[in-house]
């Protein structure tokens, strides 16, 4: 008996003396590899116009329709308005301004300009050719018609005045500017029926400031692209009221062979830093 109890003794010595093992884990299912990410390249040379202002809606946000050209860009505009019918009929030159008008009679109806008035050369283009020139007037009450408004708490109302023959006709009115000039049948035309029925501007040299941050990719001087409905425009507006950012505007407008303006499109284009704290009222 005592032999048996020593044999067991020094079995179980043994036993704790072995190195105890685990059973193996089984192995998890593999995961798919994952795809390799080229590393990031950072940019060697600054951008040279910054699209990511926070100040500035963002181009995209605009849809822009499609419009196929249905013949050449035209760029190249050179139209005339003879002043010299207007000159006849009492019309002043003031600096850049020329500034018509008429007696007002018992009936009240003269024709009064401002002093800031301007004949615009791309008018020449109309068709009938005509001696035309701005005539804009202040005003603020409903009683002053206008063919568009501008300015910020004061408004400037623009209208035209026309020689014809012995007298001055006032045009105050889209439809009756339309009546007087429709159809449109050139670039030429289009160009002048976009420039005389809005606030836009055609820009046929773009010069930017040292400093200014654009918002597209390219910046083209004004154009004009015969499409099936007509003509589309390229003209420039301006954030003038208010206080900055002060955006130029990149503004399309199809203008109809029956005389209709259309905007198709409005984007900010750049803007001068130095504008961004100016306010206007």
């Amino acid at each position: 008996m005592r032999t048996s109890f020593l044999l067991l003794a020094a079995s179980i010595s043994l036993a704790a003396c072995e190195p105890r093992t685990t059973p193996e884990a089984t192995p998890p299912v593999a995961s798919p590899p994952m795809p390799t990410i080229a590393p990031t390249v950072a940019p060697t040379a600054a951008p040279v116009a910054s699209t990511t202002d926070p100040a500035a809606p963002t181009a995209s946000a605009i849809p822009r329709p499609e419009m196929p050209a249905t013949g050449p860009v035209v760029t190249a505009f050179d139209a005339h308005v003879d002043r010299e019918p207007l000159l006849k009929l009492g019309c002043k030159v003031a600096g850049d301004a020329l500034v018509c008008g008429t007696p007002s009679t018992a009936k009240g109806d003269g024709i009064t300009c401002g002093e800031y008035s301007r004949a615009d050369d791309l008018l020449g283009a109309l068709s009938p050719k005509s001696a035309i020139t701005g005539c804009d007037t202040l005003g603020r009450g409903l009683e002053v018609k206008g063919i568009y408004r501008s300015g910020c708490r004061l408004a400037t109302w623009h209208r035209y005045v026309v020689a014809d023959g012995k007298k001055l006709d006032l045009i105050d009115t889209k439809d009756a500017f339309v009546k007087r000039f429709a159809p449109v049948e050139t670039p030429a035309e289009a160009l002048a029926f976009a420039v005389a029925l809005t606030d836009s501007k055609a820009l046929r040299k773009i010069d930017l400031p040292k400093d200014a941050v654009l918002f597209l990719k390219t910046i083209d001087p004004t154009s004009v692209t015969p499409v099936a409905d007509g003509f589309k425009v390229r003209l420039y507006g301006y954030q003038f009221c208010g206080c900055g950012p002060h955006n130029h505007t990149a503004v399309d407008y199809l203008v109809t062979r029956a005389g209709e303006v259309r905007e198709l499109d409005n984007q900010p284009a750049w803007k001068d830093p130095k504008t961004d704290k100016l306010c206007v009222d």
